[in-house]
């Protein structure tokens, strides 16, 4: 089964799957969070003021009459909290000029371990920017990983659906660690889901032989960043990222040794893109890719949809 695999250091539960580093003076703390979490799944929760959204520069898509009925809820910047059927807990962000009556791209951000949907959102650092290029973002908080919580997961595009108006040609999904796993999992197992077009994960502890345990969702675009200096997940993103380009019937790429930059892969069926980006950062630090992340995404959501499936 798919994520049976996964490489937690031996350990038990995924909220040990990522350590926060903290200055010194703040390490009781962060061992009574910790501890807390271990024992009750406790979040790390960000009490700050959410981040702040931008009135979108790109135009939405024509006026759709099934999007009609649905509230406004823009001009306000103020967070949107839905909950999907099975209880999950979802932020969303929209722009500042948000037209309840037209269609918007979508990038579904999945969580770090341990991180709820507002400590999600001030780690990847994503609303600001989406929101001005005219996205809609949506934060969930953090499940334990097993395959319950990848079906539960996949849940948020459809849940965010039902309440704003979104483009379902225009989806991303997007995470490090655990949310990186998460996106990543989701297009091969959850076949009820709504397809991504484009996926950016970031030091996911997810493998190759993980994703073979799936189906291949040809015509998504990939998008895998991982860091030459992970100890915990070791090239696990060459790996995947040799997964997809296969899946995609890519030319193959030789992954081998220190990259100097993103490498793409070439001859891909149907423009597919499939990208690996090699950085320095340790696992627990986010890389700070939102930028060509999101130009990533823009790029895939301006493809001519591709939604055959190969077994």
């Amino acid at each position: 089964m798919l994520f049976a695999s996964f490489r937690l250091n031996q350990r038990s539960t995924a909220e040990a799957h990522m350590t926060i580093k903290r200055p010194k003076r703040h390490t009781l703390r962060v061992m009574i969070s910790v501890l807390l979490g271990l024992i009750c799944g406790a979040y790390f929760i960000d009490r700050r003021p959410p981040l702040p959204v931008s009135v979108a520069t790109i135009a939405p898509g024509e006026p759709r009459a099934d999007c009609a009925a649905r509230p406004s809820i823009g001009e306000t910047g103020d967070p949107h909290e839905i909950v999907t059927n099975h209880g999950l807990r979802v932020v969303v962000r929209t722009p500042l000029n948000y037209l309840s009556d037209r269609p918007y791209p979508l990038v579904v951000v999945y969580p770090p371990a341990q991180f709820d949907r507002y400590a999600s959102e001030r780690f990847y650092n994503l609303t600001t920017e989406a929101t001005r290029r005219g996205i809609i973002v949506a934060y969930s908080d953090h499940l334990l990983l097993s395959m319950r919580a990848v079906e539960f997961q996949a849940e948020v595009p459809a849940s965010v659906a039902a309440h704003f108006c979104i483009n379902v040609n225009k989806i991303a999904y997007f995470g490090h660690s655990d949310g990186g796993a998460i996106a990543e999992g989701i297009p091969g197992t959850i076949l009820t889901a709504m397809r991504p077009r484009a996926i950016v994960a970031s030091g996911a502890g997810i493998t190759a032989e993980d994703l073979m345990r799936g189906r291949c969702a040809s015509g998504v675009n990939v998008m895998i960043v991982h860091s030459r200096n992970d100890t915990r997940f070791p090239d696990f993103g060459r790996g995947a990222a040799a997964y997809w380009a296969q899946c995609a019937a890519c030319r193959p790429l030789n992954l081998s040794g220190r990259l100097s930059a993103c490498q793409k892969f070439e001859g891909c069926a149907h423009g597919t893109a499939v990208m690996y980006c090699d950085v320095d950062e340790l696992h627990e630090k986010w890389p700070g890719v939102e930028g060509p992340a999101l130009d990533f995404i823009e790029s895939a959501n301006n493809q001519i949809a591709v939604t055959s499936m190969r077994p």
